[in-house]
């Protein structure tokens, strides 16, 4: 549901408007972002092969319902090198509106193909969100190695894939659109074992 709530800064005063049912996948790493000017989204990595997205132009009074096509992902992966027998989104993923509404989605991708895997980081974008057709994809780094990395806790037990830990975060400079400051951890070092 997307609930506006408005605040009278003065007062305290707020108001909340009536819940709006949202279609869309709910799995707690749904990633909502608003502008200034209204426009806003939603961005959600739900299975192995959609990218889904809700946009709106009037602060979130309506939405429309989108996703990336799937054969538009298959090309454009194709296209930069990667082989694709199966592929997972992973749900720690980025997103950010730009000043002038177009949308980034930061992800890592794990790439399944004859027997081996590989993990990366993309940077999805599209100037017109509204346009499913409209997506560029491009490769920001390979995280194979950190993938394949095993995290110890404390008490010896292994924790949890690797990717569980692993979040990118996002910010643009103030300058404009045109740079783009993108943070990610990386593991550096690990035993013959891939532990630390």
């Amino acid at each position: 549901y997307f609930i506006k709530t408005t605040i009278q800064k003065s007062t305290g005063d707020y108001t909340n408007t009536d819940p709006l049912a949202l279609d869309m996948t709910d799995n707690m790493n749904n990633i909502f972002k608003m502008n200034p000017n209204g426009k806003g989204v939603i961005t959600n990595l739900n299975s192995s092969s959609v990218v889904e997205y809700l946009i709106t132009n009037d602060f979130g009074t309506t939405w429309e319902n989108k996703t990336i096509p799937e054969d538009l992902l298959d090309l454009e992966f194709a296209t930069a090198g990667y082989d694709q027998e199966q592929r997972d989104f992973f749900w720690n993923h980025e997103s950010h509106l730009d000043s002038d509404g177009g949308l980034h989605i930061f992800v890592w991708v794990l790439f399944s193909y004859d027997g081996t895997t590989t993990a990366s980081y993309f940077h999805f974008y599209n100037a017109i969100p509204s346009n499913q057709e409209n997506w560029v994809i491009n490769h920001i780094t390979d995280m194979t190695e950190s993938y394949n990395y095993n995290f110890i806790l404390p008490n010896g037990n292994n924790a949890q894939e690797s990717r569980e830990y692993l979040f990118p975060s996002v910010s643009f400079s103030s300058s404009g659109n045109g740079v783009i400051w993108f943070l990610y951890n990386k593991i550096s070092g690990y035993d013959a074992t891939g532990s630390a």
